[in-house]
């Protein structure tokens, strides 16, 4: 090969295609190869070195056309002479020099530096390393000897490191790419331009037509002198870390035909007007930047424009009505952004194949415009507020391989001309609020579909197919809550099944054998959830399945014990009875077990804790095990036994889960002292110990790292005793300072189930409010403190003033005394303060009517004086809040201030329970009307008491009831 001509090579990549443009460098035409002259010796030697430093290795490059160039170079035997008519190999006409060198994609792995025998092709004008692995290679500063090159292309190639400063000597450079360098596991850039920064770069290789830095970390603004580099025809900025305005002068280069600065969250700015009618650009990629505005409606004088993406911005207002006179567009991206109204007609853009509008706040009936759009291939309108019926004319759409009209507020059914979509792959209809009676073999005519999801709808699918001609083979299948009785038959012809959706519908029985006979080898997540399934036919130990992570058998009538196997296991609120099988210490695996609401019970298995590092979540919830707790898996984020019956000591393996998130270990029998070892765990934020045999003191010997993340604490039930230990939970910054934004705790289970990232999130079961509340989902906002009922002594701290952002604050049913702290007025976020059942004595502090969010507050029956607070939410505090503190007076007690009544002694009991207070009464009556001064004075007195007693019972009861 003598001279280079054009070539387009595109790089495919998991997230992206690169495409790399090269143009020849001479004007040279090919000719006879004897007029040409041999290539000089010294660069034949050169050139088989550098081959002898590298193995050929298929996964080093990835494009489908990649193949190993370098094979063709030989040392000796026919063609071994000449080097100019290896492969990748371009000489000049004239001298015999190799000045081009191009072997992209030749499966080229091994390392590169300054010594290597590339850099004595002094002559070389072009250099071609794209789509090889150069395994993390620093770009060699030698690189400055090239300095007749015009073309370097260094791209997707894993090389990493600072781009070095030698490169700002190719001043002849016309075309530098060194995008896409990148971990390709991780996705992390491996280059950095920092020294020099992107500026020096603009200000020295000012004749550059192609600079493609994509995926090069740069993190710097956009300069002023990029927009000086006039003979620009491509800038790919992608993924760099851009931040700050961009220039809009770049939007307006004379010559500038690709512009990507997409992916560059911290980049703002807006599109600007277009004045000049003459400027070339063929593709706008703007996506996942802080660009924001409105489209100006000269954005149709761009009449070369092919891509316009400015998906995941912030662009608002309506799409302008010019935009329909933009028939050159092949794909237009507008999701994910603000824009709203009604979508203006499309019908001349003929050329339009890809079209998302989707996450936005469009309106109205789908535009008729959308039939005149016949090269359409991609149509996805979802999450929007589109109305009306599914248009019909949609079959006249009939390259459509993807159509996505989920989360709309559409009405009625589904076309049965549907059936003739033929080349549709990909159908997502998924809570469309869609209804009515579908026909199964609407979608079983669609013989490439592979993605059906029909899910959150009110549709009732019947599936009269008794036939397996030529069915679609599906890979993701979510028809859950579709009204279907059994299982459909086409099922049974399903064999590349990835993730089967079949929850929520009215399954009965057992689960056919025939079902896990198919798909073995394919199947990755099975949802069978809130059926009323019992069990498996035949009733296997070890689930077939070999590729299977998630398992969902959740909210049925399962019973007896489950087979194991799967990462994920869902199998809550079902009867499962006897003790969980040993065969689940076969998952290796095992990254969630969540068998709550059972009926299970023995002990867990040691192998639960020890043999599955990669267990994050633990969930036996309301069950009946027993026994200790065996040792746990360092990489748990939440474990739930609570409401079980085990016993025992913690398991000091806890110490060593620094992932752990969430512990509730409630309503057990574990006697132990307080974990104080815990403290220690940084991502620690709930932890549940109520109603347990905890005991001891819990001693006040804080470190600055105790407890850093906590926001819920409940120790409720206990017998702990000793002062307050509030000053082990200082470092709680949850409960000292507000948030910026809501966050829930959730972790990332599974990613990329069926496209999706599989999430887990946090419930908990708390009292607050004076009622007890689950939260299926457990946000940043919730901080809550209990440790009523136990045996706390002493007074409440002055340092209880720092949590300023607590919620609720339960320390009733404790020996507190002393008076209340007037500090306690500033936990301005209070929403729940219950101190009842103590010894606190003296006034209450009038500073707390300003705690402007308190709904709950009970005092009661505590030896507190003087006047109630008034006004604010103290407005709306009953007498039930102050009921036993004889002393105070005033609103909303009948009791006036002014007279001192006696005190009484606070009546303490173990349990804050409206039965106790109901009995303490009764017992007091009872005790009155048996040692009363004479038969008849008894009978008189306990007369009265009783219809007393009488009232107490009925406005007892019926508080009782309404709550």
């Amino acid at each position: 090969m003598v001279s280079m001509s054009s070539y387009i090579v595109c790089i495919l990549h998991p997230l992206f295609i690169l495409c790399i443009f090269h143009s020849s460098l001479v004007g040279s035409t090919e000719s006879d190869s004897s007029m040409q002259p041999l290539c000089h010796v010294e660069e034949r030697m050169a050139l088989l070195r550098f081959k002898q430093g590298f193995e050929i290795l298929k996964t080093a490059s990835r494009m489908p056309s990649a193949y190993p160039k370098i094979l063709s170079w030989k040392s000796q035997g026919e063609g071994s002479t000449d080097c100019c008519s290896w492969e990748g190999v371009y000489c000049d006409q004239e001298t015999g020099h190799v000045d081009g060198l191009d072997l992209s994609s030749s499966f080229l792995y091994g390392s590169i530096d300054s010594e290597s025998s590339l850099f004595r092709l002094s002559y070389l004008r072009s250099l071609n390393l794209a789509d090889n692995h150069f395994n993390y290679s620093l770009i060699p500063f030698k690189i400055a000897s090239f300095s007749r090159l015009s073309h370097l292309n260094l791209s997707s190639s894993v090389f990493s490191g600072q781009i070095p400063s030698e490169i700002l000597k190719l001043s002849n450079l016309t075309s530098l790419d060194l995008s896409f360098n990148v971990n390709f596991s991780s996705l992390e850039n491996l280059l950095k331009l920092e020294t020099p920064d992107l500026r020096s770069l603009a200000g020295n290789l000012t004749n550059l037509k192609v600079l493609d830095l994509s995926m090069v970390n740069i993190s710097s603004a956009v300069p002023d002198l990029m927009t000086k580099l006039f003979f620009l025809s491509t800038l790919g900025l992608r993924k760099c870390g851009l931040y700050g305005e961009i220039p809009i002068e770049i939007f307006q280069l004379q010559n500038l035909l690709i512009l990507d600065v997409g992916r560059n969250r911290e980049l703002r700015g807006h599109v600007p007007e277009i004045f000049d009618s003459s400027l070339k650009l063929e593709e706008l990629r703007l996506d996942y930047t802080d660009i924001s505005g409105k489209l100006p409606d000269s954005i149709m004088k761009l009449k070369s424009l092919r891509i316009l993406d400015i998906h995941y911005c912030l662009f608002s207002g309506f799409i302008p009505a010019t935009v329909s006179n933009m028939t050159t567009l092949t794909t237009l991206d507008l999701s994910r952004n603000y824009f709203s109204g009604k979508v203006p007609p499309l019908a001349s853009m003929s050329q339009l194949s890809y079209l998302s509008l989707a996450h936005n706040n469009f309106t109205g009936k789908i535009s008729a415009s959308f039939a005149n759009l016949t090269s359409l291939t991609y149509l996805d309108l979802s999450n929007n507020r589109f109305s009306g019926v599914i248009p019909s004319w949609l079959v006249n759409l009939t390259h459509l391989t993807h159509l996505d009209l989920s989360y709309n507020p559409m009405k009625g059914s589904i076309p049965t001309s549907w059936s003739q979509i033929e080349n549709l792959e990909y159908l997502n209809l998924f809570h469309a609020n869609l209804s009515g009676i579908v026909e199964a073999d609407i979608f079983l005519c669609l013989k490439k579909l592979t993605v059906l999801q029909l899910s959150q709808n009110n549709l009732f699918l019947v599936d009269n197919n008794r036939t397996n001609i030529t069915l679609p083979q599906f890979k993701y299948l979510s028809i859950s809550n579709c009204g279907m009785k059994e299982f459909p038959y086409f099922l049974r012809f399903q064999d590349e099944l990835e993730d089967l959706f079949f929850d929520s519908n009215e399954i009965e029985g057992l689960i056919p054998e025939w079902i896990w006979n198919k798909s073995r080898g394919s199947m990755d997540s099975l949802w069978l959830g809130g059926n009323q399934l019992t069990g498996f036919d035949n009733n296997p130990s070890v689930l077939p399945w070999t590729r299977l992570r998630l398992l969902d058998l959740g909210d049925n009538m399962m019973q007896g014990s489950l087979p194991a196997s799967t990462l994920t296991y869902y199998a809550s609120d079902n009867i499962l009875t006897g003790e969980i099988s040993p065969l689940i210490c076969n998952a290796k695996s095992l990254i969630l077990l969540q068998l709550s609401y059972n009926y299970l019970g023995g002990e867990i298995p040691s192998c639960l804790g020890n043999f599955s590092n990669d267990l994050m979540i633990l969930n036996l919830k309301a069950n009946n095990f027993s026994g200790v707790i065996p040792e746990m898996s360092p990489k748990l984020k939440k474990v739930d036994l609570s409401q079980n019956q085990f016993q025992g000591k913690l398991p000091r393996s806890l110490a060593n889960c620094t992932l752990l998130e969430v512990l509730d270990l409630g309503d057990n029998q574990i006697e132990d002292s307080f974990p104080l070892w815990l403290g220690t765990l940084p991502e620690l934020q709930v932890l549940i110990l109520r109603s347990n045999l905890f005991h001891g003191t819990i001693e006040n010997h804080t470190t600055n790292s105790e407890f850093p993340k906590l926001r819920i604490i409940d120790l409720y039930n206990n017998s702990f005793g000793g002062d307050l230990p509030l000053e082990h939970f200082k470092n709680c910054d949850a409960m000292k300072f507000e948030v910026d934004k809501l966050e829930y705790m959730d972790v990332i289970l599974l990613p990329l189930i069926g496209g999706w990232t599989l999430y887990e999130n946090y419930g908990i079961t708390v009292t607050n409010k004076g009622n007890t509340l689950s939260y299926q989902k457990v946000s940043n906002l919730i901080t809550f403190v209990d440790l009523s009922s136990n045996k706390f002594t002493g007074k409440i701290p002055d340092s209880i003033e720092s949590f300023r952002n607590l919620q609720s604050l339960n320390l009733s049913n404790n020996f507190l005394s002393g008076s209340i702290p007037k500090f306690t007025a500033n936990l301005t976020a209070l929403e729940s303060f219950d101190i009842s059942r103590n010894n606190l004595t003296g006034k209450i502090p009038p500073q707390l009517a300003g705690l402007g969010f308190l709904a709950y507050f009970d005092v009661s029956f505590n030896r507190l004086t003087g006047p109630i607070p008034q006004g604010k939410q103290f407005d709306l505090f009953q007498n039930d809040s102050y009921k036993g503190d004889m002393a105070l007076c005033g609103p909303p007690l009948s009791r006036k201030c002014g007279k001192q009544a006696p005190l009484s002694p606070p009546l303490i009991s173990e349990e804050d329970d409206d039965s106790d207070s109901f009995w303490n009464v009764v017992g007091v009556i009872i005790a009155s009307i048996g040692f009363g001064s004479g038969l008849i004075g008894g009978i008189i007195y306990g007369d009265k008491l009783a219809t007393k007693c009488c009232m107490y019972i009925t406005i007892r009861f019926l508080s009782k009831f309404v709550k």
